[in-house]
Order: structure tokens, then C-alpha cells, then sequence
């Protein structure tokens, strides 16, 4: 057994983050859908149907709410995960020439 953790920086990187923004894509174009077409024409006359729809359209922009800000929160989420692998690699690229530099010669 090893000891210790690994990134597997391909994932974090590239595929992840991918995957996020598709996600919150996904998210924002159901908000667009939903925007452009409504909810839909109700089903039939009756009271009960009638009450439940006026129930549904107070509902409905709440709802585009949540769905667009869940959308955009899953898109920055992908967004962060690729700015953080960028920055691992800056680091662990600056933190081996320092330490290469330290001993000079004898450390190479």
C-alpha cells in the first residue's frame, strides 16, 4: 500500500472541467427552453387545473432563477478546476527549478 495521494491531472484538468461546463450548459439552455416556450397550453378548463397552473406560473420564475444560477455556478466551477491544474503545473514547474537551483552541481 503507498501512502499519500496523487492528482491525476489529466482528469482534473482537462476532462472534468469539461464535463462541468457541459453540465451548466445544459442547465442554461433548459432556462432558454423554458423561456422561450413557456410552460405550455394548461389541460382543459376545469378549477383544479386552473388553480394548479396559476400555482406552477408563481413558481415558474423562481424556478428560471435557481436553474440559471445552478447552471452558471456548474460552468465557473469548470472554469476554477482548469485555472487550479493551470496553476499546479506553474507551481510545480517553478518549485523544481528553485530546487534545482539550491544545490547547484552537486544536487543534479
Amino acid at each position: 500500500m503507498s501512502s499519500g495521494f496523487e492528482i491525476d491531472r489529466t482528469w482534473v484538468g482537462q476532462e472534468a472541467p469539461r464535463r462541468m461546463r457541459t453540465h451548466g450548459e445544459e442547465y442554461e439552455a433548459a432556462v432558454q427552453r423554458l423561456t422561450e416556450h413557456g410552460l405550455g397550453a394548461t389541460w382543459g378548463d376545469t378549477e383544479l387545473i386552473a388553480d394548479l397552473r396559476a400555482a406552477i406560473d408563481e413558481c415558474f420564475p423562481v424556478m428560471e432563477g435557481v436553474l440559471g444560477s445552478l447552471g452558471s455556478g456548474l460552468v465557473q466551477t469548470g472554469d476554477g478546476m482548469s485555472a487550479g491544474d493551470r496553476n499546479i503545473g506553474h507551481a510545480e514547474t517553478a518549485g523544481l527549478a528553485e530546487i534545482e537551483g539550491l544545490g547547484g552541481e552537486a544536487w543534479k
